[in-house]
């Protein structure tokens, strides 16, 4: 199980529809009737951007115009959440601690910069909405005239406040908190996901957006592929000339006529058969519970013969179970 961090940037003009979903101002998709929601910091009838301008005042920023107004990001929002199979076991009393504990950790981590922090237990997994201000110090080169340059003089800076996600958020500054945000919840049995930036090759995180896809429209697919699989009863005569003597089993389907031979395989084949398409069926109902153990463990035990029909389809499960835990 995994403690989940997820960033994401957002620019002036973006607020107000965050703002919409995180205190469910307007309908929101993928959100459970009646489950529960509230702002756990900040002013609940304040706007995102009343807080933030408010921030920034605090830090006595000037507030970008013009060009510099649309190009700048106003916002850094996190989402403090874990793995799905840890809310499935976690008690009532275990689910308040974390959420406290998730609190904490944000005031502590951001400080000044916190604006506001909305919880939701309204969709998929109880997670924390957390939105910062990208504010920092940086010093700026005065301008040097060309009298001064020819004087050999040292060039001056001047210290300014500023809103600069780029220069507050690197790749190491976020790789550090991902760590820090495991290491804070590593007593829930709660660990860091991998570097991502150091195995790209290896690590391939799916988005939100795409889980969703993944299970309103590709699971669909897969789930009619097997089903008509299953209700073909696998057209074996085509796999009979790939089909390997490896096993006793095997040697014994040489000695019966075609009919007895295809019936004892998909006798061999039909306990796999019924865990793929459970699995699908519980991906369909609810992806976050899945047990792929129990399809692997059905397919190893079946003869070599229902392996060698049941591969590609076995292979298109496997695949679509990595998609799911990514």
């Amino acid at each position: 199980m995994y403690s989940i961090i997820r960033t994401k940037y957002h620019k002036k003009q973006k607020l107000t529809s965050v703002d919409n979903h995180n205190r469910r101002i307007t309908p929101q998709k993928n959100v459970r009737e009646g489950g529960e929601f509230y702002r756990a910091f900040g002013d609940p009838k304040r706007s995102l951007l009343d807080l933030i301008n408010e921030r920034i005042k605090h830090f006595g920023i000037e507030v970008p115009t013009g060009k510099m107004a649309v190009r700048t990001n106003f916002a850094m929002e996190f989402v403090l959440t874990a793995s799905p199979e840890f809310f499935d076991n976690c008690s009532d009393e275990e689910l308040e601690q974390w959420k406290k504990d998730q609190i904490i950790f944000a005031k502590e981590k951001f400080k000044g910069r916190l604006v506001a922090i909305d919880y939701h237990n309204d969709e998929l997994s109880p997670h924390f909405h957390v939105t910062t201000i990208p504010a920092v110090k940086v010093k700026k080169k005065n301008r040097q005239g060309k009298k001064q340059k020819a004087r050999g003089e040292k060039p001056t800076y001047t210290t300014v406040k500023k809103l600069s996600q780029s220069t507050l958020y690197t790749p190491a500054t976020l790789e550090k908190l991902c760590t820090e945000y495991a290491e804070h919840n590593a007593k829930y049995g709660l660990k860091r996901g991998e570097f991502r930036r150091q195995n790209r090759e290896h690590v391939d995180h799916t988005s939100l957006k795409n889980h969703r896809n993944l299970v309103s429209k590709d699971l669909p697919v897969q789930r009619k592929k097997l089903e008509d699989l299953i209700s073909e009863h696998i057209k074996l005569e085509s796999k009979n000339r790939h089909l390997e003597i490896a096993n006793k089993e095997v040697s014994e389907l040489l000695f019966m006529n075609n009919s007895d031979a295809i019936k004892k395989i998909a006798d061999y084949a039909e306990p796999v058969l019924k865990m793929m398409k459970k699995f699908t069926d519980d991906a369909m109902s609810n992806a976050e519970t899945l047990n792929f153990d129990e399809v692997e463990s059905a397919y190893s035990k079946s003869p070599k013969i229902a392996q060698n029909v049941l591969e590609e389809s076995y292979s298109d499960v496997v695949k679509l179970n990595n998609r799911l835990r990514r």
